[in-house]
């Protein structure tokens, strides 16, 4: 009798493991398809569950934000590849420049809905605070060489994780209109200044 109390057990715990995954897959994929605000029912209809089961597993928008931002880094993070540090910098550049754009334009449509409740959700402001570690610890780890050899280390890594985040990446596509191509050439010159600047000037 235990036995088969614990294996109804594991299966509801199941189930409910994959309803809260279909629910976020789901709201995750109604955002990128171009929905800035999706509802309860289209959330439900998406996931292919009722909208009491969503409310079940989300009572509040909050928990759903906090899961949505949980679930989207990590997806985005898994398809990341680590650039071999000890590459030539015009290699680790252009492979860092071209990994970095696609992130950035595939997180463009939740970083958009994100800015619109980000101030009043806890939630939301640690997915960003957590997002801007990991891009920075990603850059120091890509162009180490270069940002210990800086002038002023800190500072450097500052400028190149600016150049390479999502604000500028907006910047460029939105604001300048350019192509994602163009964005990615953009991006790949900004950070090779931050990175390599100019030689001091010969005395005339």
């Amino acid at each position: 009798m235990t036995a088969v109390v614990a294996a109804a057990t594991d299966g509801r715990v199941a189930r409910g493991r994959r309803t809260h995954s279909a629910i976020v897959a789901a709201t995750v994929a109604l955002i990128e398809a171009g929905d800035p605000a999706p509802t309860s029912r289209r959330i439900a209809a998406r996931a292919g569950v009722s909208e009491r089961a969503l409310f079940l597993h989300f009572p509040d928008l909050e928990t759903l934000h906090a899961a949505v931002a949980e679930g989207h880094l990590a997806i985005v993070t898994a398809g990341w590849t680590a650039v071999d540090p000890g590459l030539a910098f015009p290699v680790r550049l252009r492979l860092f420049t071209q990994q970095r754009a696609r992130t950035l334009e595939r997180i463009t449509p939740l970083r958009r809905v994100a800015l619109r409740y980000e101030q009043g959700s806890p939630a939301l402001q640690a997915s960003r605070r957590r997002w801007s570690r990991l891009a920075g610890e990603e850059v120091a780890a890509v162009f180490g060489p270069e940002i210990r050899g800086a002038a002023r280390p800190a500072v450097t890594l500052a400028a190149a994780q600016m150049v390479t985040g999502w604000g500028a990446w907006d910047e460029l596509r939105i604001a300048q209109g350019l192509s994602v191509r163009e964005a990615t050439a953009a991006l790949e010159l900004a950070l090779d200044r931050v990175l390599t600047p100019a030689a001091e000037p010969v005395p005339g």
